[in-house]
This record gives C-alpha cells, sequence and structure tokens, in this order.
C-alpha cells in the first residue's frame, strides 16, 4: 500500500525533529534552573507580603478603636488630626486591596469567615443585627465594596438582619461565575469577496464546590447561520496537588472526569479552535480534511503529571447508533517539549468498526518562537464524517508551523506565522488508486492593540494535484470580553 512509506517518512521526520529539539536542552535545562531560583525568590518575596499584611491589618484595627474611642468620648480633635487619621485609613485599606488581590489564599480565608457569619444569622434570625455591627469585620470590608469602615457612624444602623442575608446571598450566588466570549470578523479577498462572522461565543463557567465546576458556551455556526450549544460539562476533579482536590497527589498534578458535550481532545489543535488562541484564520488542512475539529457528547477521563499527560475519552461517535472511544498520551520530558500520540475507533462495536484514526504531533518552545507539527493518518474518515467507501478509504495528512511573537523582542505586541501543510486522499475502490493530493502555504501576521483587541491577516494558497490552485487573502478582527 502506498501509505506505508508516506507513514515511515513522517515518522522520520517527526524523530529528526525531535533530535533537533534534544540539541537545545542544555541551553534550556540552565534557564530552567535559573527559573526555579526565581521561583524560590518570589515565595520569599510572597512570604514578606504576608507579615506586610499582618502588621497593616494591626495598624488599621488600631487607627479604628481609637477614632471610636475619640466619638465615645466626645473629644473634638483639630481638623488636621482628623484628615491626617483619614487619609491613613484609606491608605492601609488601598493596601490592604492590593494585598488581598495578590494573595489569594487570603480571599479564601475572608470567604469562609463569611460563610461562618452567614451561619451565625441564620442561627439567630431571632435576633437583629445592625448593619453597623456586621461592619466590625474586616472580611467584610475586603470583600464587599458597598461595605465600608471608615470610623464614621452609618445612617443605617435600623436596618434588620434580613436585609443583610440577602445581601451574602447575593454575593455567594454570584461568587466565582465568569462570564466571557469572544467574536471575530472576517474580510474576505478571492472569487468569493465579503465579510462574515467567524466565530461568536458566550461561555458562563462557576465552580459549585471546591473540586467540581461547570461550563457552559453557545456558539454561533457560520455555515448553518444559526446558535447553538457549542459546549456544556461538568468537571469533576479527583486527584491534584492543589487545594481544589479532594485527595491530594505529591506527583499527580490533576486527575478528574468531564461529562457532557466538549471539543475532543484529539492531537493537539482543538486546543486552539476559538479564534483568540489561533494564530492563523483557517485550521491546518490535515485536521480540516480528517477529523475537521470533532465536538461531540461523552466522557473524559485526565490525568496529569510533571512527565506525561493522559486523556481517555468516549463519546457518541460518527457512525448512527454507535459510539467512539480514543485518546491522546503526551509525554513532557522538559516545559519546553510536547510529543504526543492519538488514537480514535468509531463503530457500532469493538468487532464492527466503521473508522479508526491514527495521530502524531510535537510542540516545541523556544522563547518567543513556538514551532509545532501533525500527522493524521485516516482510515473511513473524512471531513469530519463517515467516508461513503468505507473504512478501506484511506487519507493522511501534515503539517509544520512556526510562529514568533517580536513581544520580547521589540516590545511590540506583534507576531508573524507561517505554515506548510500536505493532505493525501487514497481511492481504495478504484483499479489505478488515483491519488488527490492538496498542497496548502499559509503565512499570517497579527497585531494586538489590547488584552480584548486584534486584528490578523492572512495568505492562503492551495495546490490541487500539481494542475489547478487557488488562493485566498483575510483580514480578521477578534474581540474578546
Amino acid at each position: 500500500m502506498k501509505i506505508y512509506p508516506r507513514l515511515v517518512k513522517a515518522l522520520f521526520t517527526f524523530i529528526f525533529l525531535f533530535c533537533i529539539s534534544i540539541l537545545s536542552f542544555n541551553r534550556l535545562y540552565a534557564q530552567r534552573v535559573e527559573g526555579k531560583d526565581i521561583v524560590l525568590e518570589l515565595n520569599k518575596l510572597q512570604s514578606l507580603a504576608k507579615d506586610n499584611f499582618k502588621v497593616k491589618e494591626g495598624q488599621l484595627n488600631q487607627l479604628r478603636e481609637l477614632q471610636v474611642e475619640t466619638n465615645s468620648k466626645e473629644v473634638v480633635l483639630e481638623d488636621s488630626l482628623v484628615s491626617s487619621t483619614n487619609k491613613q485609613i484609606e491608605n492601609i485599606e488601598w493596601q490592604l486591596e492590593q494585598l488581598s488581590a495578590e494573595q489569594p489564599e487570603f480571599q479564601n480565608e475572608m470567604y469562609v469567615k463569611l460563610m461562618e457569619i452567614d451561619e451565625n444569622l441564620e442561627s439567630e434570625s431571632n435576633e437583629e443585627i445592625t448593619v453597623s455591627e456586621l461592619k466590625d469585620s474586616s472580611y467584610l470590608v475586603l470583600a464587599f465594596d458597598e461595605v465600608k469602615v471608615d470610623g464614621e457612624k452609618s445612617g443605617e444602623e435600623d436596618e434588620s438582619v434580613e436585609a443583610a442575608e440577602i445581601d451574602f446571598e447575593t454575593d455567594i450566588i454570584f461568587e466565582n461565575l465568569e462570564v466571557y466570549g469572544f467574536v471575530d470578523w472576517q474580510q474576505l479577498f478571492s472569487n468569493e469577496s465579503g465579510t462574515y462572522y467567524g466565530q461568536f461565543e458566550l461561555d458562563v463557567a462557576k465552580r459549585i464546590l471546591k473540586n467540581v465546576s461547570i461550563e457552559a458556551a453557545i456558539a454561533f455556526n457560520s455555515e448553518e447561520q444559526k446558535f447553538e450549544l457549542g459546549a456544556g460539562y461538568v468537571d469533576v476533579g479527583v486527584i491534584g496537588d492543589g487545594m481544589d482536590a479532594p485527595v491530594r497527589g505529591a506527583f499527580l498534578k490533576c486527575t478528574g472526569i468531564i461529562v457532557g458535550q466538549f471539543d475532543v481532545p484529539f492531537g493537539i489543535d482543538y486546543e486552539y479552535i476559538p479564534s483568540p488562541d489561533r494564530k492563523f484564520v483557517t485550521p491546518p488542512l490535515s485536521n480540516q480534511m480528517t477529523i475537521d475539529g470533532l465536538n461531540d457528547l461523552g466522557a473524559i477521563f485526565y490525568l496529569q503529571t510533571p512527565l506525561f499527560t493522559t486523556n481517555i475519552f468516549t463519546i457518541n461517535g460518527l457512525t448512527e447508533g454507535g459510539f467512539s472511544v480514543g485518546g491522546r498520551f503526551g509525554l513532557t520530558p522538559f516545559e519546553e517539549i510536547d510529543l504526543g500520540m492519538s488514537f480514535l475507533t468509531d463503530g457500532n462495536n469493538f468487532a464492527d468498526v466503521s473508522a479508526q484514526v491514527y495521530g502524531l504531533d510535537l510542540r516545541i518552545y523556544l522563547n518567543s518562537l513556538e514551532l509545532r507539527s501533525e500527522y493524521t493518518l485516516s482510515n473511513g474518515i473524512i471531513n469530519g464524517e463517515i467516508d461513503e467507501l468505507g473504512i478501506g478509504s484511506q487519507n493522511d495528512g501534515y503539517y509544520f508551523q512556526a510562529t514568533y511573537d517580536f513581544q520580547e523582542f521589540l516590545c511590540c505586541p506583534f507576531f508573524i506565522a507561517l505554515r506548510y501543510g500536505e493532505w493525501n486522499n487514497y481511492l481504495r475502490d478504484r483499479n489505478d488508486n488515483t491519488l488527490q493530493t492538496i498542497k496548502r502555504i499559509t503565512a499570517g501576521l497579527g497585531y494586538s492593540f489590547s488584552e480584548v483587541l486584534g486584528l490578523r491577516a492572512e495568505y492562503l494558497n492551495e495546490i490541487y494535484s500539481d494542475d489547478w490552485s487557488g488562493d485566498r487573502f483575510t483580514v480578521q478582527l477578534v474581540v474578546t470580553f
């Protein structure tokens, strides 16, 4: 079969790139050691900031006690002294806000205190608690903007605990709730010139427990010109080295299960489907002609360690009444290197297989330069659908991609990108085994006006079976919110 020489060539190319990356390990490893020293220094600074936070909080409490004492004794201070004291309080409160923003653990402690106060309010619902009494808690000062403790008597001392409970419940409901999204417009210059929506997506995410979060996305389907569910899943963390997982693991960074609708984790391009994450306007040719950004209902088991990552998934699949199973195994010998192997099997059962897809991928990070490559071999799947010719129909493709960001070199949020891809279709039902080949060269550049606004341009040229070619130029405006 013609497919095996191509597979061997791709494997040798893959090994060659890996050998090149090994030559840069010495310099990268030295940088990594230097980075660890920087992390140690940052930890020291974090400890000093925590101690400073406690000192400032003590100073603030002393100033508040002084003001309460002077008001109770009806001692009239000179205007200059009052102004100086208030300025000190405002300065210390501002420093506390800055420190608390840099120390997430303090926010977690504040949240625990708020929950304790909320439980006390429920248990003592027959007793009236005034707003001025609630203001005595410095945690409330840091957690809610609408409650300010400045030593002055509040005019709302007659409010009951019912109003306070409403404020608590409202803030708890919206705690950790994130709403974000993005949209991009494209101006196409080709035989079909015009302005189009590229992607339009609205996402909502919320952590409902320490180890459980939910996320949903409504996305615009540009082909069918309608909005539909792009994602909707529950993520349950089981083991991890952070505070959010119920079981902590020294070696396991995180382990958990995702259930719902999601982008299928095959290869690495699925990580760059949203337009803000993709440097190019178009996806790689080999992915587009094979699995084509597969999105489906199912479940994922994920596991991540410092050395390797694993994603095992099962989804509804492409066969009617069937299912698909697959996964990706990634190896990370260094932080700058990521190697991966992927597979997917689709059918009614394990004995009746309709399609199989295999993939290899590689990522290399060299400061501002990112190199990326994938090879995909597909039996029975083309353009994200089951091929009518069956599993005997084979096609494969690969791409090489390089992106350079000038932010560090020129202090300018500007990047350039270049990609070459090739896809081959082997028609197995024909006696002459006719080969269809598409070659694509893509060049792009982009500029970020801010964190939420970016402008990109892409030139794409395709050659079909060496006898026909076409090109197009696209300008894309990306907005995130």
